[in-house]
């Protein structure tokens, strides 16, 4: 009875780890370089497709994540380009929910 209370308690720690080990650990971006010019002086354009790649679940190689593609926004004023205000804008509609198993690629 103690043996199977040991183990059951052992599989409950080490899934909740799982759960909680992503809140520690950052989200990945990345996005594409192009370079893109404004129309306008002062102008905000799209240029970049970004992608954010978030942990939900993680053990060990096993991994749950949730993928989100979006847009990089330059920001440029008087026809300079202003990195400290360029933004990152995520469409959570597409986001997706894959496994990672061993570090073998994705499953959807």
């Amino acid at each position: 009875m103690k043996k199977n209370l040991v183990i059951a308690l052992t599989v409950l720690i080490v899934l909740a780890l799982g759960f909680i080990i992503p809140f520690f650990m950052p989200a990945l971006n990345s996005c594409t370089k192009k370079l893109c010019y404004p129309n306008e002086p002062n102008a905000e354009i799209s240029c970049n497709s970004c992608t954010r790649t978030e942990f939900i679940f993680t053990l060990g190689f096993f991994h749950v994540l949730k993928s989100c593609s979006g847009t990089d926004i330059l920001v440029y004023e008087n026809s300079r380009h202003i990195s400290e205000k360029d933004r990152v804008e995520i469409d959570e509609s597409s986001c997706k929910t894959a496994i990672n198993l061993l570090g073998l690629g994705y499953i959807p």
